[in-house]
């Protein structure tokens, strides 16, 4: 007899062990995702939106607008603005500095504020940086002096009297009494050097 209830009680383990994993087969798909989970999909949702109208907004001649450079050639620079299109600037509209160099002075990934111009056939959006310095600039250099903060220029030219640099791409003169404590003979020693 106890070897008859040794074998049922055998054959029941047997049974429970083998219907377990089918339970846990069933139990899995069965799980829902945590609130904090749902919250973030909501949240990414959200910026998702805001992506998608930005990136549909269309810029009126004008505008101010700011973008990442992602491409620059001799004669161009390529601007990620977020939107439907990339802005170019073609140099001619890149600053008033005449030893400006596209190459030289503009790197991928700097920013740079600039002024619609207009949309071209290709669907690009034409902008001006020298237009929008020349907007901005003189608010920029009224908020530089009353903070008293030092600047620095690169010295563009010797003329007579003093040197020539621009600051947020307004021509600025240095008169040579500025340019040292002590009397400067030749000017055109600070071409090209950088003063604060």
């Amino acid at each position: 007899m106890d070897e008859l209830n040794n074998t049922v009680k055998l054959q029941n383990e047997t049974n429970a062990e083998a219907a377990a994993p089918a339970e846990t087969v069933t139990a899995a798909p069965a799980e829902t995702a945590k609130p904090e989970e749902v919250k973030e999909e909501t949240v990414s949702m959200g910026e998702f939106n805001d992506e998608i109208n930005k990136s549909l907004h269309k810029y009126a001649e004008g505008d101010i607008v700011t973008g990442s450079v992602i491409g620059i050639s001799e004669t161009e620079v390529t601007v990620d603005l977020g939107s439907y299109a990339e802005g170019i600037v073609k140099a001619a509209e890149m600053s008033n500095n005449p030893a400006f160099s596209i190459k030289n002075d503009v790197k991928t990934g700097d920013t740079i504020t600039a002024m619609v111009l207009r949309e071209n056939k290709e669907g690009n959006i034409l902008l001006s940086v020298k237009k929008a310095d020349d907007k901005l600039a003189w608010d920029k250099l009224k908020e530089l002096k009353d903070q008293k903060t030092v600047s620095t220029v690169k010295v563009a030219a010797a003329v007579k009297g003093g040197c020539i640099a621009y600051l947020c791409g307004i021509r600025a003169f240095i008169p040579a009494s500025q340019l040292s404590v002590s009397y400067v003979e030749n000017l055109e020693e600070y071409k090209g050097k950088e003063l604060k």
